[in-house]
């Protein structure tokens, strides 16, 4: 997978979709993805998802957070027990551009210690739509400093929400081997793990500890035979 879009929308759709259920069990379940307004005038290219023709860092960007938004809308209008909601931060005084060139990086800093938010201020969506009795039960809409907001036109388009949908569960399905580990016995899936979770530590940046909490519960004994004392983050 190309990186921006593993760690900026497989993240999202992983760890939301894996721990729906759960997450559903609560009386005001709630999913906040922190998205951007840098997906205005972006759209998805089917054919160059993992840079397969071209790669420009910004338009991978920029895409990936077009797609946080229509992830958001989509798994919104498939459910209605867990309420999900996606932000635009505002442009943040935080480390964004470190692992860019000297130029660029140097560029963001100087523009952020002028113009940017604060990081208190630029998380001020997130801690409102994870905590607020105000939006309880709303889901499926766009916020910025606390208001609801439109997104892009293109965000709209709900073939599209779909298609993201069915792109990211394919390839969830691929990196995380699902159908092999839901299906196989306890016993056969853990005494592989240890091989199995460097491999899957590596793919879409999704570590091994966040399954190895999901299932501490059912599978400890298991995980602590083959690790030893194993700590659950």
């Amino acid at each position: 997978l190309e990186k921006t879009f593993a760690t900026n929308q497989m993240n999202y759709f992983v760890l939301s979709t894996e721990l729906l259920n759960i997450i559903s069990e609560s009386n005001d379940g709630r999913i906040v993805n922190v998205a951007s307004n840098a997906h205005i005038g972006a759209e998805v290219d089917y054919d160059n998802i993992n840079s397969e023709k071209s790669f420009s860092a910004w338009t991978s960007y920029c895409v990936s957070k077009l797609m946080n938004i229509m992830f958001t809308y989509q798994l919104s209008s498939m459910q209605d027990k867990v309420s999900i909601n996606v932000l635009h931060p505002g442009f943040v005084d935080t480390n964004i551009a470190g692992n860019e060139g000297n130029l660029i990086k140097y560029i963001v800093k100087f523009g952020a210690k002028i113009f940017a938010r604060t990081v208190d201020n630029g998380a001020d969506s997130s801690i409102y739509l994870s905590t607020s009795d105000e939006v309880q039960g709303v889901s499926g809409k766009y916020f910025f400093k606390c208001r609801e907001i439109k997104s892009s036109r293109a965000s709209y388009n709900q073939e599209d929400w779909k298609m993201v949908w069915d792109l990211c569960e394919d390839f969830k399905n691929k990196l995380l081997w699902k159908k092999k580990i839901l299906n196989r016995s306890d016993y056969d899936f853990f005494t592989s793990a240890k091989t199995r979770w460097r491999d899957v530590d590596t793919l879409g940046h999704i570590n091994h500890t966040i399954y190895l909490s999901i299932l501490e519960t059912k599978h400890k004994d298991f995980i602590d035979h083959i690790y030893g004392e194993t700590t659950y983050d």
